[in-house]
């Protein structure tokens, strides 16, 4: 499935619909677009593949740290990725949590 594809190369942006049907056969990409009223359960198979921003955060953090090692800047805390990269401000409280434990694993 297209889906598997696109998370097995790890792309740099998130996935999203279009990103997963980039992947799949013109074909397929055009039945859904042309008529998704057809294809319910190809839809709702989609929809679930597609990246929680959540998720998008959790995966893309080691390419913000290198990031921030490429421009000499001081990765110390959640906070300091935060005033790096402006996509990270609207983290929740838990995804936070989240966030840092995973920063003190790859800062180890």
């Amino acid at each position: 499935m297209a889906a598997d594809e696109v998370y097995r190369r790890d792309p740099a942006e998130q996935i999203r619909r279009y990103t997963i049907l980039g992947y799949a056969s013109k074909n397929v990409t055009e039945h859904l677009e042309y008529a998704p009223e057809k294809f319910p359960k190809a839809i709702e198979l989609l929809k679930s593949r597609v990246e929680s921003d959540e998720h998008y955060l959790l995966r893309h953090l080691p390419v913000i740290i290198s990031q921030m090692k490429k421009y000499n800047k001081k990765i110390s805390s959640l906070e300091k990725i935060k005033m790096f990269s402006p996509m990270y401000r609207k983290s929740s409280t838990e995804l936070d949590e989240r966030l840092t434990i995973q920063l003190n694993d790859l800062l180890i």
